[in-house]
């Protein structure tokens, strides 16, 4: 298997131990990190996915995969995030396993929502808004969105209520963070640590904005230390990362690609060590 990961800036580092795992319990696959910016992806797209058996790819690339592909794309249309390319036989199509992995790693998880408060969710981008459907499903009816890109945050405001009728929407720009009363039962980041200005993590670290018990959960994978995570430690509440998420997406990959089971523990490790 010739498999691929686009990226735009930042290249996930998982993918290549990823790789390894697999041919250490016996997959032969060749490996790819492939640097690319949306219009050379627009003008290579063809060859691109003929190059590959497989594809992974930022969810930046969301818009690019649906204006190619149809197959599977009403599947997706709420949450309009794509993460991979799946290719068996002659067919291909776009898919989000981030978005099945995410809700397989809630189902067998302890995390404990409570969907009478409020969900606060931090970013504009294809992951804050999996992460709002996703906490939709869980039953939330209010929905806070920070971000430095008001004009972002109200685009991504219009069109999600413009599908979900019965939920509230409400931006709030970063100086309005420590003006919140204390009703959000959820936080969720999908921002990178080098996106998130100093301002906006500042008040973001007051917490003042969650009730006792709350979720503080980053789900940005990277293997460096989340610093949110870290200042939720020393409150009263439930803090998860996105790596056991990650991990069951990438199990969910396999799957569809038609690779046997595996023992993704060995693999789920070697995260961990890379993340020390």
């Amino acid at each position: 298997m010739k498999w691929a990961y686009l990226y735009r800036s930042d290249l996930d580092l998982r993918y290549e131990l990823l790789s390894k795992e697999l041919a250490t319990q016996g997959i032969e696959n060749q490996f790819e990190a492939l640097k690319i910016n949306q219009m050379d992806l627009l003008e290579q797209f063809d060859d691109i996915t003929k190059k590959y058996d497989q594809l992974r790819c930022d969810s930046i690339f969301t818009d690019i995969f649906f204006s190619k592909l149809t197959k599977n794309k009403k599947t997706l249309e709420d949450i309009r995030s794509v993460d991979c390319l799946i290719k068996t036989g002659n067919e291909s199509w776009a898919d989000c396993c981030l978005f099945d992995g995410v809700q397989k790693f809630i189902v067998s998880s302890s995390i404990r929502f409570d969907s009478r408060g409020e969900a606060l969710v931090i970013g504009t981008s294809p992951l804050s808004r999996m992460m709002c459907v996703i906490l939709i499903k869980l039953g939330y009816k209010k929905i806070n969105l920070s971000s430095m890109f008001e004009e972002q945050g109200d685009d991504l405001i219009k069109s999600l209520s413009s599908l979900y009728f019965g939920v509230d929407f409400q931006f709030i720009s970063p100086d309005q963070l420590i003006m919140l009363p204390g009703t959000n039962t959820v936080l969720v980041n999908t921002l990178k640590v080098s996106e998130v200005t100093e301002l906006l993590y500042n008040e973001l670290y007051y917490f003042n904005f969650l009730t006792k018990g709350a979720v503080v959960w980053d789900m940005y994978f990277s293997v460096e230390n989340s610093v949110l995570i870290d200042e939720a430690k020393k409150l009263e509440v439930q803090t998860y990362s996105a790596l056991k998420a990650t991990v069951a997406s990438d199990e969910l990959w396999l799957a569809r690609i038609g690779c046997p089971q595996l023992n993704l523990t060995g693999y789920f490790d070697k995260i961990l060590k890379l993340m020390k």
